[in-house]
């Protein structure tokens, strides 16, 4: 099962539904406020990588912990504090 972006084209309403990817063309999904039929929305996959202590190519810099990478990365206004 794969998590699809689908979107009402009357309501504008955006649905995150899991389909099997080999019944994807065959299963018609609809909206849950007004039951018309709801299109698929072309994006990205998003990907989590594990850390690893050593050197991160985003920032530039060294890290030993996940920890401090994020404190990094929240005090220069990379990402949001974790709290």
């Amino acid at each position: 099962m794969i998590l699809y972006d689908f979107i009402c084209e009357r309501c504008g309403i955006m649905e995150s539904i899991y389909v099997d990817p080999e019944k994807i063309n065959e299963t018609e999904q609809l909206c849950p406020t007004c039951a018309k039929k709801l299109r698929r929305k072309y994006s990205s996959p998003t990907i989590k990588v594990a850390f690893r202590a050593g050197h991160d190519p985003y920032t530039g810099m060294n890290f030993n912990s996940q920890a401090a990478r994020e404190k990094y990365m929240a005090e220069n206004g990379i990402i949001k504090a974790v709290e």
